[in-house]
């Protein structure tokens, strides 16, 4: 698949994100429904391809806030790895999202390939790729969620009530 026919499928996603054209779960139906039509590996990796184009819009809470299928991607991304097996940025883009969906296993294994080659445009820093690599896979959002848990928790032991 040309990557000029893959541009223009990100696109369409981009446009029925709800913040510009879309409708909630439009964007998401139509990455599933064009990915279904191609089938196979090719759909797989079409549909891995459409959702990580628009993660910029959830960041951490990709997987929370958008019926993306983790499973669906991570067969693309098994797919695009399989005809590309050293392409490091796949690597990392593999990894970031096993990170984020909370499948550790296959963070970890990732890391493992990824051999401490990370990339700015997936990670945004060395420090926060690090972190992960360390094992540290919670993401920011939910870690403040525990930290606000904790400490209510601590407020309660303390008050009795």
């Amino acid at each position: 698949m040309s990557q000029i026919i893959n541009n223009l499928y990100e696109s369409k996603a981009c446009f029925l994100l709800p913040r510009w054209y879309g409708k909630p779960g439009e964007w998401e139906a139509f990455a599933e429904e064009a990915a279904s039509a191609r089938g196979g590996d090719d759909g797989d990796i079409l549909y891995m391809a459409i959702a990580r184009s628009q993660a910029w819009s959830e960041r951490e809470n990709f997987f929370k806030n958008t019926s993306i299928s983790y499973e669906r991607m991570q067969r693309g991304f098994e797919a695009s790895l399989k005809r590309y097996p050293n392409y490091t940025w796949e690597m990392n883009s593999y990894c970031y999202f096993a990170c984020i969906a909370n499948d550790r296993s296959t963070a970890k294994d990732m890391f493992g390939k990824i051999n401490g080659r990370w990339e700015g445009a997936i990670w945004g820093d060395e420090s926060y790729f690090k972190k992960w690599s360390n094992g540290d896979y919670m993401p920011v959002c939910d870690r403040q969620r525990l930290q606000i848990q904790m400490y209510q928790l601590r407020l309660l032991r303390v008050t009795g009530s």
